[in-house]
């Protein structure tokens, strides 16, 4: 990844105009993935709609006639994001519903988040080594919502997988707000993995702690830090002594005497192919439990400390980014509106790799 930017501000408290933050911006990585949704050269730059497109989350604009109308009103704007003329309303809203849609934005972040691993590990920072689930709310009266009890509100539900190293998101769905999010985690874990992000660690709330999702993430060699309840207890269906009776019952052709000398992984593997995950993921999250007792204090420490990252994340995006801003229609345009927000998250951080900057990647309090 070049270092192509000089300029940008490297200190929150320096003030920098939103669309000269966006100008100083270089996307020539992104040109050929942008270029493959085309037949021909259009007649604008595809970096400045990117910029634009940047540039209407960072300005919280809703609805894209007000984001064309100070476009066209404001030439400097224009030149500063890279324009030459002033694209029209048409290509504009052609440009994000039907060129890209949701789908091209989401491949576009993903695009980032490779740029962004690279330029990081050039400086010493691993990224998606450690992670954090979670769900928040997103008030909303359209009718695709739902009514949420626990936030006793009609909502969507955005649920994020974030990037403790960095404070990115690196999988994200929208629900309506009475769907379970312990049930998504899988999803999300699989929408990583596919970017070819492997984490090693995964912090979340008691909300995620089911048989099966501890289970799979034994599968996928990534140790549960799910949070429990006071009074919490071992499981009896995730003791040794269960797992091998168990073993005999579902897997045919295994002596007594097998069963005890079998390796531990392959007790667990075994169960697993055969449909029994609730006794492994109880075996899993007995161990989790077991490390909890023996240094409550440290244990939640360090629990808490990532869990802090994620409410910053969702406080920085809903006031920084506008995640909550949602416009009245159906969830496809909610989507689309969310996919754009975490589409800016990504640039942003991609402008500072370029600089050299590693830490607060998604910070914009300098932004006027």
């Amino acid at each position: 990844m070049e270092c192509c930017v000089v300029d940008l501000p490297l200190q929150d408290q320096d003030p920098i105009d939103t669309a000269r933050f966006l100008s100083l911006l270089d996307f020539s990585a992104l040109i050929p993935l942008l270029a493959s949704y085309y037949r021909r050269t259009p007649t604008y730059p595809l970096d400045a709609m990117l910029r634009l497109l940047a540039y209407r989350v960072l300005r919280g604009h809703v609805f894209l006639t007000a984001l064309w109308r100070e476009l066209s009103t404001k030439p400097d704007l224009a030149m500063l994001l890279g324009f030459g003329k002033i694209p029209s309303y048409q290509a504009l809203w052609h440009f994000i519903n039907v060129r890209l849609k949701a789908e091209g934005v989401e491949r576009l972040r993903f695009h980032l988040l490779k740029l962004n691993r690279e330029g990081l590990k050039a400086y010493g920072v691993r990224m998606s080594f450690e992670g954090v689930a979670d769900a928040t709310p997103i008030a909303s009266r359209n009718r695709d919502a739902a009514y949420n009890g626990y936030y006793e509100m009609r909502c969507y539900l955005t649920h994020k997988l974030l990037d403790v190293a960095t404070g990115l998101t690196l999988a994200w769905l929208l629900t309506p707000g009475n769907v379970d999010e312990g049930g998504l985690l899988v999803t999300l874990l699989c929408r990583v993995r596919g970017l070819g992000f492997k984490l090693r660690r995964l912090f979340a709330d008691n909300g995620y702690s089911s048989p099966w999702n501890y289970a799979m993430l034994w599968l996928m060699r990534i140790k549960p830090w799910i949070g429990f309840r006071r009074r919490a207890k071992p499981g009896w269906r995730g003791r040794l002594r269960t797992l091998r009776l168990r073993y005999r019952k579902t897997v045919k052709g295994r002596s007594n005497a097998n069963v005890k000398t079998l390796p531990l992984r392959k007790l667990l593997m075994g169960l697993m192919i055969h449909g029994q995950e609730e006794y492994v993921g109880a075996y899993v999250r007995n161990l989790s439990l077991t490390e909890y007792k023996r240094n409550k204090s440290g244990w939640l420490k360090r629990y808490h400390a990532k869990r802090n990252i994620m409410e910053g994340s969702n406080g920085h995006q809903k006031t920084w980014l506008r995640l909550d801003r949602l416009p009245a229609k159906k969830l496809p345009t909610a989507m689309n509106h969310v996919s754009l927000t975490f589409l800016t998250e990504a640039l942003v951080a991609y402008g500072r790799v370029n600089t050299g900057r590693v830490t607060n990647l998604t910070g914009l309090a300098e932004l006027t």
